[in-house]
C-alpha cells in the first residue's frame, strides 16, 4: 500500500578554537502509519509528530598546546553523543479502520479488513555513544573505537490473539529491548608509492536482550521454521524440537513409546525428538530454544591495492558463533515431497537396525 512520511529538523554546530565541537539536532517526524491516538509527541494540524532530539560533544585533544610537541600525532579526538531516533517499520493501515468487499453468491458485502489499533506509535531508540579517534604518522595509521548502548522503547510487536476475535494478530507498542556493543577498527597505509596498499581490520561485538514484553513470549514463523522472543533473552532465537537422532530399530521405537499430537506412534526410521515433559507425547510443549542467530563477534579485513589506474579490492568477514538456519538443506533432505533431493538422502533409513542420521522417506 501507499504511505507517506514527513520530517522537519533543526541542526546547529559550534566549534570553539577548533578543539571543542558541540552539535545539536531536533527532529519532528510524522508518518501516515502512526495512529491518530498515538498519545505521544506533539500534534501539528491534528497529526502526531515524534519529537527526537540529539546532542554530541567532541574534544580534539591533539589541538591542545600540550600535545603539539608530538610530531607523529595527527589527530586525537574524544567523542560523546546521546540521541533519540524513531521507527515506523510496520505494515500500512494497521492504525486505520477500513473494510474490504466480499462476494457472496450474487451479492457482495463488507467485512473488517483488519483489527486496527489507533494508538500505535513509533518506536523510540535512545542511543548513547562514546568514541575515540587516533591518527598517526601523517594519517598512515588510523585507530577508532566506539562503545554504544542503545535502548528501544515502545517496541512494535505483532502479537497473536485468540481466534474468537476473527483475526490472528494485533500490532501494539508493548515491548522494550537493549543493544550494547563495541566496534574497533585499525587502518593502515602499508605502501604509498607507485604501488599503493591500504588495509583495514574491524572488530565488532554486541549483546541483544529483550527487557520487556507483553506476555511470556512471542513465537513467530518464517519459511521452514519458528523463532521465539522472550524477556531477558536475545531476540529471535530458533525454536523447535531437539533431535536425538534417528530411531534405528522397531524394538527401540516400541520401548520409547512415543506418539505425536495426533496419536500416531513413532516407528523405526523416524526422528527421535526429545520428550521434555516425559509424557510420551511429542507436541508443542516439547519445543525449546535450539539455536541463537546472534554471533559472539565479527571480524572484517579489507584490502585495497592500487597500481597506476588499476585497483583491486577484497573483503573477508569472519563470524564466530551465531547459528544459521539452512533452508536449502531442509528442502533437499526433507524426503517428503517431489522436489529434487541431495545425495545425502542415499544415507536415509531403509532397513531395521540401520544406523544413520537421515530419517526414512515419507509422503
Amino acid at each position: 500500500g501507499r504511505w507517506s512520511w514527513l520530517n522537519y529538523f533543526l541542526s546547529c554546530n559550534y566549534n570553539l578554537l577548533d578543539r571543542y565541537i558541540i552539535t545539536g539536532t531536533i527532529a519532528l517526524d510524522a508518518s501516515s502509519r502512526f495512529g491518530p491516538e498515538a498519545g505521544k509527541g506533539v500534534l501539528i494540524s491534528g497529526y502526531p509528530f515524534a519529537v527526537l532530539p540529539s546532542a554530541g560533544f567532541a574534544w580534539r585533544a591533539s589541538a591542545e598546546p600540550f600535545l603539539s610537541r608530538f610530531s607523529t600525532l595527527d589527530e586525537l579526538k574524544f567523542r560523546a553523543s546521546y540521541g533519540l531516533t524513531g521507527s515506523d517499520d510496520f505494515l500500512n493501515y494497521y492504525t486505520r479502520l477500513y473494510y474490504q468487499s466480499v462476494p457472496y453468491y450474487s451479492v457482495s458485502g463488507l467485512t473488517l479488513r483488519g483489527l486496527f489499533n489507533p494508538g500505535v506509535k513509533w518506536e523510540t531508540v535512545k542511543k548513547t555513544n562514546l568514541g575515540i579517534d587516533l591518527a598517526l604518522f601523517r594519517e598512515r595509521v588510523i585507530l577508532r573505537t566506539d562503545w554504544y548502548d542503545s535502548r528501544t522503547e515502545d517496541l512494535l510487536i505483532n502479537i497473536s490473539i485468540p481466534e474468537y476475535y476473527g483475526f490472528d494478530e494485533y500490532y501494539t507498542n508493548s515491548g522494550s529491548a537493549s543493544n550494547k556493543g563495541v566496534e574497533l577498527s585499525a587502518y593502515g597505509l602499508v605502501l604509498n608509492r607507485k604501488l599503493r596498499w591500504e588495509s583495514e581490520l574491524t572488530y565488532s561485538k554486541y549483546e541483544n536482550k529483550i527487557l520487556g514484553l507483553e506476555g511470556e513470549s512471542i513465537i513467530s514463523g518464517f519459511t521452514g521454521g519458528e523463532k521465539i522472543t522472550r524477556k531477558d533473552a536475545p531476540m529471535g532465537q530458533f525454536w523447535g524440537y531437539h533431535s536425538l537422532g534417528v530411531i534405528s530399530t522397531q524394538m527401540e521405537a516400541d520401548s520409547l513409546g512415543l506418539v505425536d499430537k495426533s496419536g500416531r506412534a513413532f516407528n523405526a526410521g523416524d526422528i527421535h525428538f526429545e520428550d521434555l515433559d516425559e509424557n510420551g507425547i511429542i507436541n508443542e510443549l516439547d519445543k525449546k530454544i535450539i539455536g541463537n542467530p546472534h554471533p559472539d563477534y565479527i571480524i572484517g579485513i579489507y584490502n585495497r591495492i592500487t597500481y597506476n589506474r588499476l585497483s583491486i579490492e577484497f573483503f573477508i568477514t569472519y563470524v564466530k558463533g551465531g547459528d544459521v538456519f539452512n533452508y536449502i538443506r531442509s528442502r533437499t533432505e526433507s524426503l517428503s515431497g517431489t522436489e529434487n533431493q541431495s545425495t545425502s538422502v542415499y544415507r536415509r533409513w531403509i532397513t531395521d537396525g540401520q544406523i544413520t542420521d537421515i530419517p526414512a522417506q515419507t509422503f
